[in-house]
Parts: structure tokens; C-alpha cells; sequence
């Protein structure tokens, strides 16, 4: 049953690529999960760690909602046929492609290797294409669907933090988001970013834990930047995600959504 108040998404199928790992905090994939699967929505669970997969859909079955599971590799057009396809097997239809893969990067640019520039923009860029290519067409078809992409503030503006490739990925992202929006919006299809901020997350901690700094100390240092005074969390991207995906949202299309506390709007 959808959660008191909320979005019912009962009778939509979300496939949700990147559920992300858990651990002190829970992240942003994860947090989504649990959230659509409180909305009542079917889901279709996508990661490349079996185990982290595992985990999240004992999480959504628990909540009780049907569900399926698929490990791949997105970056890859062979592994997103078949996630795509246990899909349609499932449920008959993917009615929200929401995009949370992705990986960092951090070195300046003159001590980032090729190798580097291409698994990141593999992983953050090229698996929206070939998901995108993937499902657009059923959704075409039926008139109707959501394509949410998880981008970055850092696709917009620098934020002192050494990530070029990182950076270019995310802005890879948004243009193409931008493209489905003009292209699909009159076959019912909408399509929007979601550009986050300094987050609270496994991925942003164990970023920090490569570092020499002390994670206090950093998240302290951005919580004074941050006019909200403090990180986002793996619940602000799933609230939005859902509403986004919601009849709520229903007029909402090519937006670029700051999640970012006003961090965007600063000059600090």
C-alpha cells in the first residue's frame, strides 16, 4: 500500500538503475527504492554488485511490493537488453526509467589517464544512452513515461573539487536529458534531471575516507556553504524522484532540478 499521503504509483513499474550500498547512512539509490516501493509502485531493480542487489530487494520485499532483480553492467548494450527485457518479462511495461548509476573520479585533469576519462563517462553517460535508447521506444508506443537522470550541481558550476571527467559526465547527462524532453514530450513522455548537491552518502564518504582529511571536518566545511546549512540526504532525492514520477509532477518536463540546499546559488 502506498505510504500515508504520498504519490500512489500503484500499477507503475519503475525499473531503477544503480541501487546503491548502505552503511552508516543510506544512499541515494537505496533511499529511491524504498521509496517507490512505499508509493506502491512495481519495481525492476538493476545494479552491477549482486550482492548489493540482493540486499535491496530483500528491503522492497519487505515492504511488499512485487519486484524483480537483475544484475548488469549498463555500460554495456548486451546487459541492458536483458535488464530491459526480465523487465517486460515481469511486469509487461516500464512506465519510469529512473537513472542513479554512476562513479566518481577525482585527480585534476592533467593526472587523469585515458582509461580513467573512459570508464567514467562509460558508467555515467553512456549507460542514460543506451538505457534511454532502450526504453523510449516502448514508451513512445504507449503514450506515455518518465525518464528521471540523477546529474550534479557540478555539471553546472565548479565547485573547488578536482573532477573533470567527473563533471563532463554529468553535463553529458543533462543535454541528453534535455534532448529526450524536446523530442518524446509530445508522445507523453517526460524527462527531467535531478542535479544534487553535497550529499551525505556511502559513495561521497568513502570518497572522503581516500583522503587525509577527517570526514567531520569536511562535511563541516561544506555545511558552511551550504545556505541550508546541511548535506542532502538519500531521502531528498527519493521524495523528489517520486513526485517527479507522480501525476504531480505531470507537467514537469526538461527540468534541470537543483537538490542542492541553494549551494548552486552562491558564490562561496
Amino acid at each position: 500500500m502506498p505510504a500515508r499521503g504520498g504519490p500512489d504509483l500503484a500499477g507503475t513499474t519503475v525499473m531503477l538503475v544503480g541501487v546503491g550500498a548502505s552503511g552508516d547512512v543510506v544512499g541515494n539509490g537505496r533511499a529511491t527504492a524504498h521509496a517507490f516501493a512505499r508509493a506502491g509502485a512495481r519495481l525492476a531493480l538493476v545494479d552491477i554488485d549482486s550482492a548489493v542487489l540482493d540486499e535491496c530487494a530483500r528491503e522492497v520485499a519487505g515492504i511488499g511490493v512485487d519486484h524483480v532483480k537483475v544484475a548488469a553492467d549498463v555500460s554495456r548494450p548486451s546487459d541492458v537488453d536483458h535488464a530491459v527485457g526480465v523487465a517486460l518479462d515481469a511486469f509487461g511495461r516500464i512506465d519510469v526509467l529512473h537513472n542513479n548509476v554512476g562513479v566518481t573520479q577525482y585527480g585534476g585533469l592533467a593526472r587523469t589517464p585515458v582509461d580513467e576519462y573512459d570508464r567514467v563517462m562509460s558508467v555515467n553517460a553512456r549507460s542514460c544512452y543506451l538505457l534511454a535508447q532502450a526504453v523510449l521506444p516502448g514508451m513512445r508506443e504507449r503514450g506515455g513515461g518518465v525518464v528521471t537522470n540523477v546529474s550534479s550541481i557540478s555539471s553546472l558550476r565548479q565547485l573547488g573539487i578536482a573532477s573533470p571527467v567527473y563533471d563532463m559526465s554529468k553535463a553529458a547527462v543533462n543535454a541528453l536529458t534535455r534532448h529526450i524532453a524536446a523530442a518524446y514530450g509530445r508522445f507523453g513522455v517526460r524527462a527531467n534531471s535531478l542535479l544534487l548537491g553535497m550529499m551525505d552518502t556511502p559513495l561521497a564518504r568513502a570518497g572522503i575516507a581516500k583522503g587525509t582529511r577527517p570526514l567531520d571536518e569536511v562535511y563541516a566545511e561544506y555545511e558552511r556553504r551550504i545556505p541550508a546549512g546541511r548535506l542532502g540526504t538519500g531521502d531528498d532525492c527519493a521524495s523528489v524522484a517520486v513526485f517527479l514520477a507522480s501525476p504531480g509532477g505531470s507537467y514537469l518536463n526538461g527540468l534541470e532540478l537543483l537538490l542542492d540546499g541553494g549551494l548552486a546559488v552562491t558564490t562561496a
